[in-house]
């Protein structure tokens, strides 16, 4: 996930974490919901991961 900050972005990683209740899906919606436009860089994605991204939009 990226912020912007000063002309910059900071690079986020994002993992699901049952001890703080963090996940992906959530984080990812959130960013989504409040930008204008994106790029996605990621290492692997499933296929049902980007089917759920693609039936919110």
């Amino acid at each position: 996930m990226t912020m912007k900050k000063m002309g910059t972005y900071k690079p986020e990683l994002l993992v699901n974490n049952i001890h703080t209740d963090e996940n992906v899906l959530t984080s990812l919606l959130d960013e989504l919901n409040h930008c204008e436009s994106f790029f996605f860089s990621v290492a692997f994605i499933t296929e049902s991961g980007l089917a759920t991204l693609k039936s919110h939009y």
